[in-house]
């Protein structure tokens, strides 16, 4: 699997000029608008800030998708649903299933 989206860091900012005061958020990666937050419930902010974080929680869940377990040196394990890389993801694997979601089968 792989992904295609704007690499990272992501960054949530106000919108300049403001339109709507503390509802007009934009995320930015490199300068470029990847997403316009636009909201009026209170949550405007926190929903700018998890949009921003996405390229560093999608790396974060690759880089312990598979871990090494403390009483074998070959395996590599799921910490989630606790099966071996040779034997796969569970089906209802929670790690497994955001992953398949932010990336590409190739």
């Amino acid at each position: 699997m792989s992904t295609t989206h704007t690499p990272g860091p992501w960054r949530a900012e106000y919108r300049t000029p403001k339109l709507y005061p503390d509802r007009d958020i934009v995320v930015l990666a490199d300068g470029r608008e990847i997403a316009d937050v636009i909201g009026c419930d209170g949550m405007t902010t926190d929903n700018a800030r998890l949009i921003a974080a996405a390229p560093k929680l999608l790396e974060a869940c690759k880089n312990i998708e598979w871990i090494h377990i403390a009483f074998s040196d070959d395996d590599l394990i799921c910490p989630r649903c606790r099966r071996t890389k040779d034997e796969g993801h569970k089906l209802d694997c929670q790690l497994q299933a955001a992953l398949a979601a932010a990336e590409v089968e190739e």
